[in-house]
């Protein structure tokens, strides 16, 4: 069932528009963007699914947006990129045969990028329109975490590019939530911490949450979010070396590879073993998971028969034939090994085999992108340094009673002038 906003965009879309797709965490974005990819493929059309960060592409079951390009970090001139890839038949055919480009996570995309991919994609194409006559869809949400930019930089976004601004046709925000209960007091604040309009009321409903006790499953311990992965591994490391290390299981990926139907010959192997070193370095499952009775863990994957969901909290209670056996807050259940498929045309397919679970005594904010947290113990202060940090970290969370703040400014909650102006002036356009 999709929200009149979702069903909007599908449309839209298949209209053959350049559409921007936004809205805050939890209001179906990345299922939406699953929807319109294959529904877009059931109709003959040719789609590359691309993302800003490895990470963000892995779960979308796509590629980087660089990768795709194929002129590695494309930190030359335009002019040169352009001579490289002309030269490149392979590469010509790619895009040359695409029909629809669909870029997630654009918010985190550099702008000057962004320009060059238009620029470069247009010279192979042969055409001046945009992106060379490509069907471009952007997902994203200006007000999460930005790209990584110079502080001298004259421009930050790509939205503040010419780019955008001779390609996009529309913008499409979504605002029901799903994640969380949408007419929720929760859900209401968490509206006003994106565009940082909170009122006194709602911080006051925030300083309750300081050393609160979360609603969470006996024995599940809060997850706490960190910005540094440094963080996360020596606390998660730390709190596993003191369980019984008699209670342990290792479990170790396996990897398989296939190359398309009547694909031979050592470029085309080259090609698929590039392919899968990408997926291994980005991938959501670790390479190696040790488990242990009383490991904090968090779900990987959607099981709906079993009511879980990327991010549900669970305890290790034991193992049984080697298998982790886990208390989660609806179900104990066994969590047996899971594939994860990625497929890249004229690549092939790398499957990834791994038991669907991450230690989760700690997590970064990064990492918890696209996962619905049951509970999480939250510091907002002082180390919360950048726009729409403190949004995305409350706004993994289910609930408000799943909410743990270890200390709290509402200072730190804050959002860029110039995205509030863009949204601002983009809903005017409506």
């Amino acid at each position: 069932m999709l929200s009149d906003a979702q069903q909007y965009a599908l449309d839209r879309c298949l209209a053959g528009k350049n559409l921007f797709i936004t809205g805050g965490a939890g209001v179906g974005k990345s299922h939406l963007t699953s929807l319109i990819v294959r529904t877009l493929r059931d109709r003959g059309l040719r789609v590359r699914v691309t993302a800003s960060t490895g990470a963000a592409a892995s779960l979308i079951n796509g590629q980087t947006l660089h990768s795709l390009l194929g002129l590695g970090l494309a930190d030359k001139p335009v002019d040169v990129l352009v001579s490289l890839a002309m030269k490149r038949r392979k590469l010509l055919h790619v895009w040359r045969s695409l029909d629809v480009l669909l870029i997630d996570e654009v918010s985190m995309l550099d702008p000057d990028f962004f320009t060059k991919v238009d620029l470069v994609v247009s010279e192979m194409r042969g055409s001046r329109d945009p992106f060379g006559g490509l069907q471009v869809i952007l997902v994203g949400d200006f007000f999460q975490l930005p790209p990584v930019r110079p502080r001298s930089a004259a421009i930050k976004f790509a939205f503040e590019t010419d780019t955008w601004a001779r390609l996009v046709d529309e913008c499409v925000e979504l605002t029901h939530i799903f994640r969380q209960e949408d007419t929720s007091v929760f859900a209401d604040i968490l509206r006003k911490v994106r565009k940082a309009e909170l009122e006194l009321d709602d911080i006051q409903t925030l300083f309750h949450r300081v050393n609160a006790d979360p609603d969470h499953v006996e024995g599940v311990i809060p997850t706490q979010l960190y910005s540094r992965r440094k963080d996360v591994h020596d606390l998660n490391t730390k709190h596993l070396s003191a369980l019984d290390a008699l209670s342990s299981n290792t479990y170790t990926h396996t990897l398989a590879t296939t190359l398309p139907e009547g694909v031979q010959g050592a470029p085309a192997v080259a090609a698929l073993a590039k392919f899968a070193a990408d997926t291994l370095k980005n991938m959501q499952p670790t390479a190696t998971l040790e488990l242990r009775e009383g490991a904090q863990v968090m779900m990987l994957i959607n099981q709906p028969e079993s009511r879980l969901v990327n991010g549900s909290r669970g305890v290790v209670v034991r193992f049984e034939e080697g298998d982790p056996v886990v208390r989660f807050k609806h179900t104990t259940t066994t969590i047996g090994r899971h594939a994860w498929t990625y497929e890249r045309d004229g690549v092939g397919c790398v499957a990834v085999t791994q038991i669907p679970l991450q230690l989760a005594w700690a997590s970064t904010v990064h990492k918890s992108q696209g996962a619905t947290l049951d509970c999480a113990e939250i510091s907002l202060d002082s180390s919360v340094f950048e726009y729409g940090q403190a949004y995305v970290a409350l706004s993994r969370v289910r609930s408000l009673e799943g909410v743990r703040l270890v200390k709290f400014n509402h200072r730190v909650i804050r959002a860029d002038p110039r995205v509030k102006s863009f949204y601002e002036n983009m809903n005017k356009q409506e």
